[in-house]
């Protein structure tokens, strides 16, 4: 199977479409978390302040969130050979919500990145930064059911993953803020 990294879009939604369970939702939030990336990136290019930096980080982000959604598949492929009796389901499942924690993780560390955009960002793109927001939650949310369907299973102990998905209500909070003040400049 080609890597999403190298699929055209049309055969990427095609993917997702089929009656397969892989490429799924843990797949789409990374993608999804990938464009909001590419967004930010976008925007950082067309602004008059040096943002060499962001672009860097938003292409390192760019780069592994499209390798989650390679791992995400993998670990989910795995949960269903453990529900065979074919590996340890409770290893399984923590691989498995452990990726969308890496999602919400890589959210989080472009929220500054956002507010630095809506701020200063070049004002004929603050739609797509707006947009990114959108993404990004949209990516937190589908991470936080991902993880809630592993834990749902799992017998261990989870509070580190818990912990993942304590604060994603106010980055949510904070994503539709900005999309708020977005809004009102461009009313």
């Amino acid at each position: 199977m080609t890597k999403i990294a190298d699929q055209t879009l049309q055969e990427y939604l095609t993917q997702v479409a089929q009656k397969s369970s892989t490429p799924g939702g843990g797949a789409v939030a990374a993608v999804t978390a990938a464009e909001a990336c590419a967004l930010l990136s976008m925007v950082a290019h067309f602004t008059e302040d040096d943002l060499g930096d962001l672009i860097d980080r938003t292409n390192k982000s760019m780069t592994n969130l499209l390798s989650l959604a390679e791992e995400d598949s993998r670990a989910f492929n795995l949960v269903m050979a453990a529900y065979k009796g074919d590996g340890e389901l409770e290893l399984a499942l923590r691989e498995a919500a452990e990726i969308p924690a890496k999602i919400i993780r890589t959210c989080y560390a472009h929220f500054t990145d956002l507010l630095l955009l809506a701020e200063r960002g070049n004002r004929n793109l603050i739609s797509d930064v707006a947009i990114a927001a959108s993404l990004f939650s949209a990516a937190l949310e589908s991470s936080r059911f991902n993880i809630l369907i592993n834990l749902r299973s799992m017998e261990g102990d989870a509070t580190d993953l818990m912990r993942e998905i304590m604060n994603i209500d106010q980055y949510l909070e904070d994503c539709h803020r900005i999309c708020d003040q977005i809004r009102e400049e461009l009313s």
